[in-house]
């Protein structure tokens, strides 16, 4: 499929925007079961006689025990253990000092981040009163956008970018969320990533140890691999987030490699590609590219890219240096 693709070699303007790391700061139980009706019912003991010897009577002749005769009585000749008064009851306004949503859970919201399989992270954020909004999520310079489920939810998988993984969640409203943890395994991993904002037609194409297109190591959107194929050491994947029909939603593609796994040397090589289509033709397309560095931290470039007129829909534009290759040494 892909020899039939017309290519093309791109001129981008590429800014080095950053090369250090970067971080973002970012009702009571029940006392008892009820039985059934027909269940037999418990027979009484019979009180022994010293003990209604001791016991003293009211008004109506009923005994009651020595403990119980020293409480104050009331006309009834029962203990009145109750404290009185004379004002209304007034329930709580719930609504006013906890909001509920419209389906009465609390408006709390909580993020949690868990560390994955892979070097990843798997993010889940809780918010009752925050159903179908659009949220931005950052993490180590990698952005992009999801959005909330009926009922507040959003879970997701993402790629660590950093040991320690911090990520911030920010909701329509300017409030900002805030999960850490750790993710150690990042180490044994090289990562690339490409965001962009909208549709850009942008692919990052991985040719794994002497891989060529089309073949057995060829890792890209339609031949992404998986996690597990990484965890047996048998080559990367491809991860996309932020794939929502938004026009303003930030879209991120990252490709993970399992270095400190692989036990043969060789060279990972990686480009990014960008289809000329009817939405991107003779327009100019702003992305970022992302990349682990060697100190743990995440290096940052920036790219404008001048699309072709209309008449090349279906070409492709190559660029071939905007993100470093893997170069594996052999375990």
């Amino acid at each position: 499929m892909l020899n039939k693709k017309s290519y093309k070699t791109a001129a981008a303007t590429i800014i080095i925007a950053a090369t250090a790391g970067f971080v973002m700061q970012n009702g009571d139980a029940l006392a008892a079961r009820f039985a059934k009706a027909d269940s037999p019912q418990p027979q009484v003991q019979p009180v022994q006689d010293t003990q209604l010897a001791a016991a003293e009577t009211v008004d109506n002749g009923m005994p009651i025990s020595p403990e119980i005769a020293q409480l104050p009585m009331d006309k009834s000749g029962l203990a009145d253990r109750v404290n009185r008064t004379e004002q209304n009851y007034v329930s709580p306004n719930l609504a006013a000092d906890h909001p509920l949503s419209p389906l009465g859970l609390a408006c709390d919201v909580a993020l949690t981040a868990t560390k994955a399989a892979g070097a990843m992270v798997t993010l889940d954020f809780k918010a009752p009163c925050h159903a179908n909004e659009i949220v931005t999520v950052n993490h180590e310079g990698l952005t992009f956008t999801a959005v909330t489920s009926d009922i507040g939810h959003f879970t997701t998988i993402v790629p660590a970018m950093a040991m320690t993984a911090s990520f911030e969640l920010e909701l329509l409203d300017g409030e900002m969320i805030l999960a850490t943890t750790n993710v150690p395994e990042v180490s044994g991993y090289d990562r690339v990533a490409v965001q962009w904002v909208g549709e850009s037609g942008l692919r990052i194409h991985a040719l794994e140890l002497g891989a060529d297109y089309g073949e057995n190591g060829h890792v890209w959107a339609e031949a992404p691999q998986s996690v597990a194929k990484a965890l047996q050491a048998r080559g990367g994947y491809i991860t996309e987030l932020g794939n929502i029909d938004h026009p303003a939603a930030r879209h991120a593609e990252i490709y993970s490699f399992p270095t400190g796994q692989i036990h043969k040397s060789g060279v990972v090589r990686l480009s990014v590609e960008a289809e000329v289509t009817a939405n991107t033709c003779d327009k100019e397309i702003t992305a970022q590219a992302l990349q682990s560095g060697v100190d743990g931290g995440v290096s940052i470039v920036d790219l404008t890219l001048s699309m072709p007129a209309c008449d090349a829909i279906g070409d492709f534009l190559v660029l071939n240096n905007l993100l470093r290759d893997f170069k594996i040494a052999q375990n």
